[in-house]
């Protein structure tokens, strides 16, 4: 799905740039200086390029019956130097134009020009009607320009006779390198705005991948080919303003020709360096050092001459950097080729390079007169940074894929660490708490015995077997506390027995405390549970309670049924427990260190748990606490003996 959207994309950006870049149809050819366009349908076929024999004369400024004596004819498009004639110099161009006979006189008709070296002058049957720079005979005062220029003419009658003057003192290609569009005022406008937007849609792109990358690098300072990509999309920037349809020279008139120039043949010099070094950042083997050093070495001569020579000097040079450029090429097509055959991840990426070598061939072609196209670098440089983009795109996003998965591997390790440690840690406490509960227990024993028998039942003894008896409860507290679960033993117990049997030990806890104490039994059947077990949670339950509950106090167990459910209810009016209190009882947290619900809470909870039941708390800070135990009476056989 993936690899289909971008191969859509990437053919609707091929084609969109074809379609632009051939911009006019060339349905027409000039003859002799004569260009029959009687068949020429406005509405059906646009505009049309003056292809063909212009008329010519060299070193001479003539206009209307004026031309009568020209020296020849050259064919456009193609600089006068191809025909034979110096780069230097002064010139006529001059072609008649056969109109349908639906235009009627008056229609307007519009001309284009891209560019001249180095500028010209516009006639429409012999009235001037365009000047771009300042064409002269005199080199002295010739006025270089290079800018894209449209202009409107009404015509005044069937036929139509251009005359453009052209001189050039400056660069080493003269003349009008490309042909004159013409058509109706609305169509070469049109034609005009797409290729201004076209440029501009390139300079945004170039700016907002240049832009986001650049910030990619400054965020990860390591990934070096992030800032090579962010200097190729920089080269972009300055290549859609100072060549194709020259937006800097269009919107600033002041900028100075030959800067414009220079820019335009620096961007071109640089590109193949800059994209070796992005794809060098990222698969070094395929550059080794002294190729790479051989290419700086390069390029850096043919840069120093573009900054310091004269134009007409290093625009000679433009015919021996292809060549440089095109071997190159070839051998880094190679080493994709090898590349790929390797299977080295991301190589294929690297076919990008082959978008610019293309469109730079259209514009080398260009040069040779061979094809009519415009920004044909800054075309390829954009799908090729396109391509790149993508790349880079899915490349983050496996990269971020991955370091999800990781991340949650890695918590995933450390939560099992963490559980691991704690079962160390509870492990070790369970053991060392065993130890204390079993010295507990002997100690239990052994002051029974010494106290004797008689003591034991004798009144001053009853004080003391109950401070023992809370001692082995709270022995036993601790030994369930440090377990997962607690193992209970089910007997048929008579709840109103179990109830008054236990009463004279609740009523023990309150003997301290003038605290009346209050016993309501509904229930009087049966009920399966562990009674030693139901004994510490009740006794548990009063002795919070009695913590809770200030001097004359109430506390009140309720026990009752319903929907076969045992309700064992403790209810004081003390001063109850804060909402985090009740919550963490609720929520089964192992520890509350709140004054009236110790670790004894936490051991409630899980003998009501072992009995397939719960704990139940409300309590209101100040007004009391109701803590209810729910036992179910129907009880599965094989769950019996099975621990929480």
């Amino acid at each position: 799905m993936r690899s289909g959207w971008f191969g859509q994309s990437l053919f609707t950006l091929l084609v969109f740039a074809f379609c632009v870049g051939c911009n006019a149809k060339n349905s027409f050819q000039a003859k002799a200086g004569v260009l029959d366009a009687r068949s020429w349908n406005p509405t059906r076929d646009g505009t049309f390029h003056l292809n063909g024999q212009w008329s010519f004369s060299w070193m001479e400024f003539a206009t209307g019956k004026s031309f009568h004596a020209a020296q020849a004819s050259i064919n456009l498009p193609g600089y006068w130097n191809s025909s034979g004639f110096p780069a230097l110099g002064y010139a006529t161009y001059q072609l008649k134009v056969l109109l349908p006979e639906g235009l009627a006189p008056g229609t307007k008709l519009s001309l284009r020009l891209a560019e001249a070296d180095t500028a010209y002058r516009i006639f429409a049957d012999g009235q001037e009607i365009l000047a771009v720079g300042n064409p002269s005979r005199d080199p002295a005062d010739s006025v270089p320009r290079w800018v894209s220029q449209q202009v409107s003419f009404p015509i005044t009658g069937s036929t139509l006779t251009i005359t453009i003057h052209c001189s050039n003192y400056e660069h080493a290609l003269g003349g009008l390198g490309r042909s004159p569009v013409l058509g109706l005022e609305r169509n070469v406008v049109r034609l005009s705005d797409v290729l201004f937007l076209l440029d501009a849609f390139l300079f945004g792109g170039f700016f907002i991948i240049g832009t986001f990358n650049l910030l990619l690098f400054f965020m990860r300072r390591t990934e070096w080919n992030l800032l090579a990509f962010s200097a190729v999309t920089c080269l972009g920037i300055v290549r859609t303003l100072f060549a194709g349809e020259r937006l800097a020279a269009q919107i600033f008139d002041a900028i100075p020709w030959e800067l414009v120039v220079r820019l335009d043949y620096l961007s071109g010099y640089l590109l193949y360096p800059l994209f070796v070094a992005y794809f060098r950042s990222s698969f070094r083997a395929f550059w080794p050092n002294w190729i790479f050093v051989g290419i700086m070495i390069v390029t850096f001569v043919f840069c120093s001459v573009v900054i310091v020579a004269p134009v007409r000097v290093f625009t000679q040079m433009l015919p021996y950097y292809y060549l440089f450029y095109f071997v190159l090429s070839a051998y880094y097509i190679v080493a994709v080729v090898i590349g790929a055959y390797r299977k080295i991840q991301g190589v294929l990426a690297h076919t990008a390079i082959v978008l610019v070598l293309g469109f730079s061939i259209l514009d080398a072609s260009y040069l040779k007169q061979n094809v009519e196209f415009t920004s044909g670098i800054s075309i390829g440089l954009f799908l090729s940074v396109f391509v790149q983009s993508t790349y880079l795109a899915l490349r983050f996003t496996s990269t971020a894929r991955f370091n999800e998965k990781i991340s949650e591997r890695l918590k995933a390790a450390l939560r099992q660490s963490f559980r691991a440690r704690a079962s160390e840690k509870f492990a070790a406490i369970g053991a060392f708490a065993a130890e204390v509960v079993h010295d507990i227990f002997h100690l239990s024993f052994d002051l029974r015995r010494t106290l004797g028998t008689q003591l034991m039942n004798s009144s001053r003894g009853a004080g003391v077997t109950a401070k023992i008896d809370e001692l082995t409860m709270f022995a036993q507290n601790i030994m369930d506390y440090t377990r997962t679960g607690v193992a209970i033993r089910r007997e048929s117990v008579s709840v109103s027995n179990f109830i008054e049997d236990l009463r004279p030990d609740i009523i023990s806890v309150f003997s301290e405390k003038s605290i009346q104490v209050e016993f309501d039994i509904r229930y009087r059947g049966t009920a399966s549970i562990d009674p030693e077990a139901m004994k510490r949670v009740v006794l548990n339950l009063a002795r919070n309670a009695c913590n809770a509950t200030h001097e004359d106090g109430q506390f009140k167990l309720i026990v009752q049924e319903e929907d076969q459910i045992l309700y064992i209810v403790c209810q004081d009016n003390g001063t109850g427990m804060d909402k985090e209190t009740a919550r963490l009882l609720s929520a089964a947290q192992a520890e509350i260190k709140k004054p009236g619900a110790g670790f004894g809470l936490s051991v409630v909870r899980k003998i009501a748990e072992a009995h397939g039941g719960r704990a139940i708390v409300h309590s209101v800070s100040g007004q009391g606490t109701r803590i209810s135990i729910l036992i179910p009476l129907k009880v599965v056989t094989a769950q019996d003996s099975t621990p929480a």
